[in-house]
């Protein structure tokens, strides 16, 4: 059974999400019948298209990268009917020179949200890999490509 990370963990998952959301926001207006059917099919090769398309915006290439895992869950509503539309999830990977972070990225109809994967349990542990994390996601971002917040000023890294 799994349980909600603690602490550290939980925090690597909300900076991995803050970073992402335009990726994110960018993601969720790809028709998601067009997911699910790539997803059910095992179209790698399509989603790996999409996320590279929506990732070029925003981080330099080959930065924040689909890890080739994908999977759709039937979701119910409060009454146990089917959700209109499932929900997908993507195996993920984000590195930039010596950081690396591998998530599963979850998207549904009223969610979006990030679950580190088992190996990048280091970044769920100490407030310096937070803080090397937080700075390899400011310096891997495209400056054109979003308004850079506050946090990407190294004296306002919110783990130093």
């Amino acid at each position: 059974m799994a349980t909600r990370p603690a602490g550290k963990a939980y925090e690597a998952e909300r900076l991995i999400c803050h970073n992402i959301r335009p990726f994110i926001v960018d993601l969720c207006y790809v028709d998601r019948s067009f997911l699910v059917a790539s997803v059910a099919s095992r179209n790698h090769g399509a989603i790996n298209d999409i996320i590279e398309s929506s990732s070029e915006m925003f981080f330099k290439p080959g930065t924040l990268r689909y890890t080739f895992g994908s999977h759709v869950s039937e979701r119910r509503d409060p009454a146990g009917r089917h959700d209109a539309a499932p929900a997908v999830s993507f195996g993920m990977r984000f590195a930039h020179e010596l950081v690396a972070v591998s998530f599963l990225l979850h998207l549904a109809n009223d969610f979006a949200g990030v679950a580190l994967a088992d190996g990048s349990m280091p970044y769920g542990r100490s407030a310096e890999a937070l803080g090397q994390l937080s700075a390899a996601f400011c310096a891997a971002r495209l400056s054109g490509g979003f308004d850079l917040p506050h946090d990407c000023d190294p004296k306002h890294h919110p783990f130093h």
